[in-house]
């Protein structure tokens, strides 16, 4: 085999095993070769795209001015600001389909004439892994500056002259704890969203039969599952202090459902305690019914409702699904 058919062999062959698209273009701005990966990219057949302008096959309407009057400039000048570099740009698929693509292109010379060699890639994976990491970005410093936000009303409202030291940092401890569960929740698999289930769990697993959860379905945002990790915190707490999880026979029942409105699907939670000490209502209201009651009810644009019935308290609401799955 001569040298110059080794060398043709070889061009075939990389052209062939590129797994980028390779253009070839001549100084009219028509298409000379037309790789196999260009014809996967872009959807001709390469004798289809041969001899036709690579203008009309691959640039956007709206850039194709633009790309004549460039390589208009080159031919008659020399001067072009896109070869030889790496440039990232949208192409257009045969179907009229855009999608952005990283490209290269290089002048060669062969003798008296020039091509000019595009060398194409596909990044539309890069950019919308680029987009999702930006987004996940300013997701976290959001819920960061949210968390904290929350932790320093936690500290003001659980740190006060009416209770100890001690009981302030018991109490601070575990209403931290259940704002971390709603977190790891949140921040599993890296969701924007956490099982209502999931941060119910979360509270009632160390009661074992005593406590039992039953419900749907439900991914909160991550506003509403902070909120709610704190108010089962509450329940939970208040439950085996003074409820029926502070006995051996007293019993916790769970219960949520989504129905359908006139106004859009609501949540339908319910907390229930039975065979637990006879119950009262506080005598004085804190952190925790503040928590309980009004602050439930401006995140959830519901009034929770509490009862403490002589066979054990219930805590109950019915809010706008959308209130608590959508982040504002």
């Amino acid at each position: 085999m001569s040298e110059a058919s080794t060398a043709s062999a070889y061009y075939e062959a990389l052209l062939a095993a590129s797994l980028d698209a390779i253009i070839l273009m001549d100084r009219d701005g028509r298409c000379i070769e037309f790789n196999q990966a260009a014809v996967s990219m872009f959807g001709y057949a390469r004798e289809d795209a041969v001899g036709r302008p690579v203008g009309e096959l691959v640039v956007p309407p709206a850039a194709r001015d633009a790309h004549n009057a460039g390589m208009h400039r080159y031919v008659s000048t020399g001067v072009s600001t896109v070869l030889n570099h790496h440039v990232e740009l949208t192409a257009m698929r045969a179907d009229g389909t855009e999608f952005p693509v990283e490209v290269a292109i290089v002048p060669i010379h062969s003798g008296a004439d020039q091509v000019f060699a595009g060398y194409i890639r596909d990044i539309s994976a890069r950019q919308n892994a680029e987009r999702r990491r930006a987004m996940l970005l300013q997701e976290s410093s959001h819920r960061i500056k949210n968390i904290l936000t929350v932790v320093q009303s936690l500290a003001l409202r659980t740190f006060t002259d009416e209770r100890s030291a001690a009981e302030a940092r018991e109490l601070f401890a575990g209403r931290l704890v259940a704002l971390s569960h709603s977190n790891a929740a949140l921040t599993a698999d890296a969701h924007a969203s956490a099982a209502l289930a999931e941060i119910i769990d979360s509270e009632i697993s160390g009661f074992g039969a005593q406590a039992e959860a039953s419900g749907p379905l439900v991914a909160l945002a991550p506003s509403a599952a902070q909120t709610f990790a704190l108010i089962l915190h509450e329940l939970a707490t208040n439950a085996a202090k003074y409820g029926a999880l502070s006995t051996p026979l007293g019993k916790v029942a769970i219960a949520w459902r989504v129905i359908d409105a006139e106004d859009g699907q609501r949540l339908n939670f319910e907390w229930r305690e039975s065979g637990g000490p006879p119950v009262n209502a506080p005598t004085r209201k804190g952190f925790g019914s503040m928590m309980l009651e009004s602050i439930a009810a401006k995140d959830f644009g519901s009034q929770p409702e509490t009862r403490y019935a002589a066979d054990g308290f219930v805590y109950t609401f019915d809010a706008p699904l959308s209130q608590l799955t959508e982040e504002a």
